[in-house]
């Protein structure tokens, strides 16, 4: 079965399982018309996909599921929970892995807290999906938009928040749950760095595989600069504490964040910086690459974007690693169809031991390379 690449509008999603890339299997549009935005948030696990539509049924949201048969991918309809409200974003993040789905909704509000923001686990069983849990946090905060960023490695859901302006808490934060048995899910920690600031918006980026997790703090440094940072998080006798806070070889400040894009699988992390200057006329955009020794992460390969084409792709917009394969998005690289258009591409590089090389650009059907 060849290589998956799912590439929507917002999001990249890379499911790898042989040596070849697929270049176009098709166009995937929603059963809903209308501008649900299809595709803010997508994932791929074996021959299923999730793919969030969080503008849709009055920004109250929707996700849709799809199955591959053979090399043809078909909805099976829609995944949404009794009593969505206009401005839930139901779909603005999911996320799949074993039998589980998570789908972020960061405007919720049912709490009477005013978009405290909540996420919904549904588990398949025999090929349907069922909701089994709507989590939030054990003490929601005003404005947090919990449910901004989710992941799950199929047992533990990590799940970020976002901040809407003037929340009551800006410094965020990143929530693990775990799966009590019966459809119960609870809140078994709280993910904050040692040195997070009041506003550094934790958690709008993260990823979580075993026993560790990693999370984004977007604005974290000084407020003139908001240069970013990624913190990974290990569980360590039943407590999850701070193993190391993870940084470029050559940090840029001044609006440029590291972080807004992570991947992770076993000792492996990408991190994507979408706003890095590589001295062209605009942001190119870089994408890290780092390895755990014991518990040590180190920087081992900083992957560019081909600038000497284009200024300002926006390179590391979004990450996403499977096995020896790795999808790097660039949401506004320049194509000539035949004019010049920013459409988008994702770079596509593969591992030979430990040297990620890269191994073709992709482009949206009827853009020419």
């Amino acid at each position: 079965m060849p290589t998956t690449i799912l590439v929507t509008g917002l999001a990249i999603t890379l499911a790898a399982t042989a040596a070849s890339a697929q270049c176009l299997a098709g166009r995937f549009t929603a059963a809903l018309s209308g501008n649900g935005r299809f595709g803010t948030g997508a994932d791929v696990n074996g021959d299923d996909m999730i793919v969030g539509q969080h503008f849709a049924y009055s920004r109250a949201g929707n996700a849709e599921v799809f199955r591959r048969v053979g090399e043809q991918w078909t909805s099976l309809g829609e995944l949404r929970p009794p009593n969505l409200q206009p401005f839930d974003f139901y779909g603005v993040n999911v996320a799949m892995a074993g039998d589980l789905a998570v789908v972020g909704a960061n405007g919720d509000s049912s709490l009477n807290v005013t978009r405290h923001g909540a996420a919904y686990v549904f588990r398949n069983s025999g090929g349907t999906w069922t909701l089994e849990a709507k989590l939030t946090p054990d003490a929601p905060s005003e404005e947090a938009a919990f449910g901004t960023a989710v992941d799950t490695d199929g047992t533990r859901i990590l799940i970020g928040t976002g901040a809407f302006s003037f929340s009551a808490d800006e410094r965020g934060g990143a929530y693990i749950f775990e799966h009590q048995g019966g459809g119960i899910w609870a809140q078994t920690a709280k993910l904050l760095p040692a040195d997070v600031g009041p506003a550094d918006r934790v958690g709008n980026a993260l990823a979580i595989d075993g026993d560790t997790a990693v999370i984004n703090s977007r604005n974290e440094g000084p407020p003139s600069e908001f240069p970013g940072s990624v913190y990974v998080f290990r569980l360590d006798n039943g407590a999850w504490t701070e193993e190391q806070e993870v940084a470029p070889d050559n940090p840029q400040s001044t609006f440029a964040p590291f972080g807004p894009a992570l991947d992770l699988e076993a000792d492996i992390l990408v991190v994507g910086a979408p706003s890095y200057n590589n001295g062209s006329l605009g942001p190119d955009g870089e994408a890290f690459i780092f390895t755990r020794s014991g518990t040590t992460w180190t920087q081992s390969q900083t992957l560019l974007p081909d600038f000497a084409r284009d200024t300002g792709p926006f390179f590391g917009l979004d990450a996403q690693l499977d096995g020896d394969w790795l999808a790097i998005g660039a949401t506004s690289e320049l194509i000539f169809n035949p004019d010049p258009v920013r459409t988008g591409a994702i770079y596509l590089f593969r591992r030979d031991r430990d040297d990620w090389g890269f191994v073709q650009r992709l482009y949206a059907d009827g853009a020419i390379n």
